[in-house]
């Protein structure tokens, strides 16, 4: 394995291990279940590593996170809806894009986010059950995107 790909490969987990740990130990918890700043690594994720290093670091992370809460049936959603969340914030920002770009894609992948729990809630409780948790994911949301914005230009110095 050549030394940028081991490099790559390390800070995928590593972000991954951010994800988790953001999300399992500091979670708050909601009416609704909790809130966490996982996002923020989730979107770090797709910036700093690309699309598959990306995808994979935030879900894997995340899902990981959930099955350690005890939250099993959100496992699979997690898996896709936070590596959605870095692909898309790869894509809309690239990895080198300006600040409003970072924004826009930040934005746009927490509204995969909000979106993707609701359908899933959706799916699990019925409507009346979704709705409720959606002003989490929108708190949630905001932290992960100021925090996110935030770290990402200090991060990017390490050149992954």
């Amino acid at each position: 394995m050549d030394r940028k790909k081991l490099h790559r490969l390390t800070a995928a987990a590593l972000l991954a291990a951010f994800c988790f740990c953001a999300t399992w130990l500091l979670k708050i918890p909601f009416l609704f279940g909790y809130i966490h700043l996982g996002d923020c690594f989730c979107l770090l994720a797709g910036w700093l590593l690309g699309p598959l290093y990306g995808a994979l670091s935030a879900g894997i992370g995340s899902a990981l996170a959930d099955f350690a809460a005890g939250y099993p049936v959100y496992v699979p959603a997690t898996l896709l809806i936070k590596a959605a969340m870095a692909l898309l914030a790869h894509y809309v920002c690239k990895k080198n894009g300006s600040l409003p770009r970072r924004i826009m894609g930040a934005f746009l992948a927490e509204l995969i986010m909000i979106a993707g729990y609701f359908l899933y809630e959706c799916l699990l409780y019925g409507i009346a059950g979704a709705i409720p948790a959606i002003t989490g994911n929108l708190l949630q949301a905001a932290g992960g995107i100021l925090t996110a914005t935030i770290l990402a230009p200090i991060l990017k110095k390490m050149r992954v």
